[in-house]
């Protein structure tokens, strides 16, 4: 039953952006159809791990999985999770095992009894990041942190419900001299926007944003 629900709601849908939004309710549950393809192929991705969290709003603790669910070998998942009052949920999306696949944000459960959700997930892209220090002087430890910065600006996710920043990693450089120039390997996503931040020299914060391109690996410098 839930394949024909999946099959034909992609089928009726003229664009994949499309958002299933459902009356709010009072039931003690809520449901989460899933179905995992390629953002570009459209075809099945499996094995995609998906983690609801529970978010108390008057706990000054934070928000902690409540349920952990898997799409099967046709990219399809189907589970019911327990409402709890005077909480709110959001659900994550692993990356594929082999981390072929990322998608990188995270959906709003609101006050939806069910939701039926298509996950376009993204294949890894590699970003060539080439690090230089032209100044005139050598840097210290420093971090460069590698972001999708929310909510969704571009039209793969723009009408979903989504939000958040997705965290692509960090890169950890022990001394930065004079001349210094070294590249190193990020896995992204094609044709989202990129942002790397870090602290300069004088320890305000620098932020720099790019779009990726659509083939299998990008090129950015960064010239300190």
């Amino acid at each position: 039953m839930l394949l024909i629900l999946i099959i034909g709601l992609s089928a009726c849908q003229q664009d994949l952006g499309i958002n299933f939004n459902f009356p709010s309710c009072d039931s003690p549950n809520r449901v989460i159809n899933a179905r995992t393809v390629d953002f570009y192929t459209k075809e099945v991705v499996p094995n995609i791990k998906l983690q609801i969290y529970a978010h108390p709003t008057l706990s000054l603790w934070g928000p902690y999985v409540q349920k952990e669910f898997t799409t099967d070998e046709n990219g399809l998942a189907s589970t019911t999770f327990e409402n709890q009052e005077i909480t709110s949920y959001y659900v994550q999306v692993l990356p594929s095992p082999d981390t072929s696949y990322i998608y990188p944000w995270q959906l709003l459960v609101k006050y939806d009894c069910e939701k039926n959700w298509l996950i376009m997930m993204k294949p890894v892209q590699i970003l060539n990041l080439t690090i230089k220090n032209n100044g005139p002087m050598a840097w210290s430890k420093r971090f460069f942190f590698v972001t999708r910065v929310g909510p969704a600006e571009t039209s793969a996710y723009l009408n979903h419900d989504i939000s958040g920043d997705y965290s692509f990693g960090q890169i950890k450089v022990d001394t930065i001299p004079v001349g210094f120039e070294e590249k190193f390997m990020v896995k992204v996503v094609p044709e989202e926007q990129v942002q790397i931040s870090y602290n300069d020299s004088s320890n305000s914060f620098k932020a720099v944003k790019f779009l990726t391109d659509k083939s299998n690996i990008s090129y950015y410098t960064i010239t300190l």
